[in-house]
């Protein structure tokens, strides 16, 4: 049960990281004007983005190394899921129902692969 904790909380700070990367870039665009590329890599919600995949890969090293891979990897899938909702509640994008029904067969397919260990 752990694990399953500890995969879900890694995939969320996966997912976190994420949505921190595009809060960083607001409406702008990556060139590829070394200024500019500068300027938001130095950019406080870019650095917590990469943050949070830096204590997400540690708490992975760690999960790594007390379980099976075959049984902790399926729910790093989640990171999907967590992405799309946060992109719903913190960024306001539209969730279509084809991406309703993905998001769905996700968990369902983790959970199988869950309910099989």
């Amino acid at each position: 049960m752990k694990a399953i904790f500890l995969s879900l909380l890694c995939s969320l700070m996966l997912a976190s990281g994420q949505v921190f990367w595009k809060l960083s870039l607001g409406k702008q665009e990556l060139t590829a004007d070394f200024r500019t590329i500068l300027t938001i890599l130095f950019r406080p919600m870019f650095l917590a983005g990469v943050a949070l995949y830096g204590l997400a890969t540690v708490l992975w090293i760690y999960l790594l190394s007390k379980h099976e891979l075959s049984y902790i990897y399926p729910m790093i899938a989640f990171a999907y899921v967590f992405g799309v909702i946060l992109s719903v509640l913190v960024l306001k994008e539209n969730l279509s129902l084809m991406r309703s029904l993905g998001i769905l067969l996700v968990v369902a397919g983790v959970a199988v692969i869950g309910l099989g260990k």
